[in-house]
């Protein structure tokens, strides 16, 4: 095997990992945080209290589950997206730990 084709190989790797870990297929989705994702766009009121917070924070989402958050001050603000994002991405970044740790089987089986 030469040079090139060894480069070649491992492009093609590394770039359809990295599709795979930002845009994983819907089976993944849906058993990894899916369901998390569904609650949190119904638009039903959950009231949470954070560490850290000086002011009341309020997130809406609209009908397409987009959040808007209303704070008081710039750092609630940011404590507040901080939140929305790791609640909406929490899947991926367990997905990730686990592909890390080499734990990927606690999800999928022997085959992973």
């Amino acid at each position: 095997m030469n040079l090139s084709t060894i480069i070649t190989k491992l492009t093609l790797t590394l770039s359809l990992t990295s599709v795979f870990f930002l845009n994983p297929p819907a089976a993944i989705r849906q058993t990894a945080g899916g369901a998390q994702v569904n609650a949190t766009q119904t638009g039903a009121a959950t009231t949470l209290t954070l560490d850290g917070l000086r002011a009341r924070v309020t997130v809406r989402r609209d009908e397409r589950g987009v959040p808007h958050i209303e704070a008081a001050n710039e750092e609630d603000l940011y404590i507040a997206q901080g939140f929305v994002m790791a609640s909406d991405r929490l899947w991926q970044m367990d997905l990730l730990r686990r592909s890390a740790r080499g734990e990927l089987s606690e999800i999928f089986g022997k085959a992973a």
